[in-house]
Parts: structure tokens; C-alpha cells; sequence
């Protein structure tokens, strides 16, 4: 069969469409947008720029809700092309996220499905909030007034609640960022989906 060795019809419908294994959910999204709005008015204005972004949908979607004030800014060190998009569909500059930090001075970052530790960069250039997305939870992480921010290893497990929902340990948001106040956001994170969430039959039963 067509989708023999992927974890479920999900899978392999979404990543044949978008190159992702993020099934962004319209509620999610609108959540998310929300709030960084929020934020960048409450930080005083400012960027929002997203690394890592891959093809860039994410930052796409965000910015078409129409609720924030500027677009927020997408990077990839190497940006991923859209197998069913014309290239350029959804714009992503091709930056690492150290150098795309430093372009553009951003009030907030956004980072989803990291494929290793990118907060260290977030701490040395002391972002006044940074957002991680990963499976089943989203957090922020808030600069804290008056405390330092440390580039060094993360440290501290997490939450006894948070524990429960099956983090992996070696996930940055799992762990206390020290010199910012972590904050789960249960608005976006009850809307993630995630081509892993789905049963094996969920494209083949009927209706």
C-alpha cells in the first residue's frame, strides 16, 4: 500500500501535502495569534519572528488570522520547499536563528518541533519571551525582571503535571530556563495535533 512504514494514513496524507508532520488546527492557530499580539502590545511593540520555521506554514497561518498588528517573520537556516506549493508560497528567510536574531532584534520567538536545544540562543541574546511548540504542550518562557538569563545547559525537570503528559527528558520544555518564568499555555497546547496523535485507521473508516 501506498502508506506502508508510516505511522498512520495521517502521516502520510499530511506530509505529502505539506512536508510536515504539524497538523495545524484552526483553533490553535487563532489561539497562538492571539496571544502573541498580546504579548508584542504588552513588551512595548516589536518583532516576532519564528526559527526553525521549516516551510514556513506556521508563520503563514499566524499571520492570515489577521489579529496581529505586523507579520511575524520567518527563518530557516535551511528552508523546506512545499511538495504541492509553487516555491516561495510561504516565505522563510535563510537564516540561522543566531543571525536572524541579531537581523532582527525580536521582542518574542517562536519555536516548534526543535530538532535540538535552540534556547541557548534565545537566553545570549536575552529575549524578553520565547515560545516553544512541541507534542501536546506549548510554553512560554518570560524573562524574568531583575534576574539574569544563563546561556548554560537547561536544568531542573519538569512539572509534576506536566510530567504526567509523557515529555521526553531530553526536550527543552521540559526543563526551567533559568532567569524566565515558564508559563504552559493550555489555550494553544489542547488544540495541537500532531500526524502521531492519530489512530492507524483514521483516513480508512468510513465518513
Amino acid at each position: 500500500a501506498v502508506t506502508d512504514g508510516w505511522q498512520n494514513s495521517l502521516a502520510w496524507a499530511n506530509m505529502s501535502m505539506t512536508g510536515s508532520k504539524e497538523v495545524l488546527v484552526k483553533e490553535g492557530v487563532e489561539a497562538l495569534a492571539v496571544y502573541l499580539e498580546s504579548r508584542r502590545d504588552y513588551l512595548g511593540g516589536g518583532t516576532i519572528l519564528e526559527v526553525g520555521a521549516g516551510n514556513g506554514r506556521l508563520s503563514y497561518h499566524l499571520n492570515k488570522v489577521g489579529a496581529l498588528s505586523q507579520p511575524i517573520v520567518a527563518s530557516d537556516t535551511k528552508p523546506i520547499p512545499v511538495p504541492s506549493l509553487p516555491p516561495g508560497t510561504f516565505p522563510v528567510s535563510a537564516l540561522d536563528p543566531k543571525t536572524a536574531i541579531k537581523a532582527h532584534q525580536p521582542c518574542i520567538v517562536l519555536a516548534t518541533w526543535q530538532p535540538q536545544d535552540l534556547t541557548g540562543f534565545f537566553r545570549e541574546a536575552a529575549v524578553s519571551e520565547y515560545i516553544l511548540i512541541g507534542e501536546q504542550v506549548t510554553l512560554t518562557l518570560r524573562k524574568a525582571a531583575g534576574v539574569s538569563a544563563s546561556t548554560q545547559p537547561l536544568v531542573a525537570p519538569l512539572s509534576e503535571a506536566e510530567r504526567k503528559l509523557g515529555r521526553c527528558r531530553s526536550d527543552p520544555l521540559n526543563f526551567e530556563h533559568e532567569g524566565y518564568e515558564r508559563v504552559l499555555l493550555e489555550q494553544v497546547s489542547q488544540h495541537l495535533l500532531h500526524v502521531t496523535d492519530a489512530l492507524d485507521d483514521v483516513c480508512e473508516t468510513d465518513g
